[in-house]
């Protein structure tokens, strides 16, 4: 079985994060992909962090 990787970020990355997730001008993609590492940052597995974002568990994956 795979482990999850953990994901650290520092204060700069995160506070960059935080921002294109909740942007209303950055691509929906970009949206969606900082939404995913912030909640991996907090320690969520890709099984939880799926439902949570609507999307499916291959999409998290990524």
């Amino acid at each position: 079985m795979v482990e999850a990787v953990v994901v650290e970020l520092d204060e700069r990355v995160r506070e960059r994060l935080i921002r294109t997730a909740v942007s209303l001008k950055a691509q929906v993609r970009a949206v969606l992909r900082a939404r995913i590492v912030l909640a991996a940052a907090e320690g969520l597995s890709n099984g939880a962090i799926a439902p949570d974002l609507a999307v499916s568990v291959n999409t998290v994956r990524k």
